[in-house]
This record gives C-alpha cells, sequence and structure tokens, in this order.
C-alpha cells in the first residue's frame, strides 16, 4: 500500500474538508514541501506496514493559540476516528531529516521519524501509550539489529526509550486534560 502524504495548513480545513487535502502551495514553497515529501516517503518506506495517510501539520497555522501551544510539544498524533498519523511540520525529528542533506539510508534522523509513526499507528490500532511505546522501541530495536542505524546512536535512543517510561511525558490526551476535543469537527473546547 502506498500511503498518501498529504498537507493540511491547519486543523479547521480538515474539518472543513472531511479529509486531508493539499492546499495550493505557492511556487516559492514547492522546494521545501517536496523535500518534506521525500523526507516522509523515506521514513515510510522503512515501516513494515504503512498508515492510511500522513498529514503535515502546519502548527504556525493554528488560529487558536492554545491549539499551537498544544501541537508545539508533539512531534506527532492521531485523533479519534481518524486513520491518518499527523505529523508536526514544527517538530525537532522532521526538522532534523530535512537538515540532513545525506540521502543514504543509513540515517539516524529519518529511522527516528519512521519510528514515531509506527508509534502512532499503535494508536490507530487501540494500543495505549504503553504499548505503543514497546511497538516503537521493537520496531528500533530492528532498525538496530539490521545496521539500519548506528549501533552507539542506536544504544542511546534505546537509552532514552527507557527513561521515557520511567517518566510520563505529555501526549495529547494529557495536553487536553481539561479540554474536549470533538473529532468530527476537531474544535476544542474546555471541559464545564
Amino acid at each position: 500500500m502506498v500511503t498518501r502524504v498529504l498537507w493540511v495548513v491547519s486543523l479547521l480545513e480538515l474539518a472543513l474538508n472531511g479529509q486531508p487535502t493539499m492546499p495550493k502551495v505557492l511556487p516559492h514553497h514547492a522546494k521545501p514541501l517536496r523535500r518534506v515529501e521525500a523526507v516522509m516517503r523515506g521514513a515510510l518506506a522503512l515501516l513494515p506496514d504503512q498508515p492510511a495517510y500522513v498529514s503535515v501539520i502546519d502548527v504556525d497555522a493554528q488560529e487558536d493559540a492554545r491549539v499551537r501551544e498544544v501541537l508545539r510539544s508533539l512531534e506527532a498524533f492521531t485523533l479519534p476516528g481518524r486513520a491518518g498519523v499527523y505529523i508536526n511540520l514544527q517538530s525537532w525529528s522532521l526538522q532534523q531529516a530535512m537538515q540532513t542533506v545525506d540521502d543514504r539510508i543509513y540515517r539516524f534522523d529519518i529511522h527516528v521519524l519512521a519510528a514515531i509513526v509506527w508509534h502512532e499507528m499503535a494508536h490507530i490500532a487501540g494500543e495505549n501509550e504503553s504499548l505503543a511505546q514497546a511497538h516503537e522501541e521493537k520496531l528500533w530495536k530492528t532498525f538496530l539489529r539490521d545496521g539500519g542505524v548506528e549501533t552507539d546512536a542506536g544504544l542511546r535512543q534505546l537509552q532514552i526509550y527507557a527513561s521515557r517510561r520511567l517518566r510520563r511525558e505529555p501526549t495529547i490526551d494529557t495536553l487536553l486534560a481539561d479540554t474536549v476535543v470533538d473529532s468530527a469537527t476537531l474544535s476544542i473546547r474546555r471541559r464545564h
């Protein structure tokens, strides 16, 4: 299955269209967008299975300041009732992968991005955060075993995964604990 890599300028656009779409891109934006798509396709090629679609969300284009604040802290996320993985355009992982000009498969940053997508796919399958992290770590161990990442860097990443289990990192659910997210309209409001 070929995963569609789509662009969503804002969550409002997604709510209005029902499906993510490729917005009109001004010519001076075309080259960076092609780079993001190439990076995402490289990451998706490393996965044993593919999500239905990946949408790259421009956090800075979100009109609601609270939505921008929540999304800035996430590398990627899923939404209830949606089959896609949403990647934060401004995320550290995606930005690192875009800045690296080396196109070899032996790319740490591309593998990190792939593991993040794999983690989010576990959420789509209904897994909780703990099990999603376990899926991510298992895939990372495969990358390490198969020589996809340098041994030292790969082992350091496994240590990061282990330390993450010891502390509770914010998820979209915990960040929005005092709000209600309506996934049909993607509206966010305070919980009464």
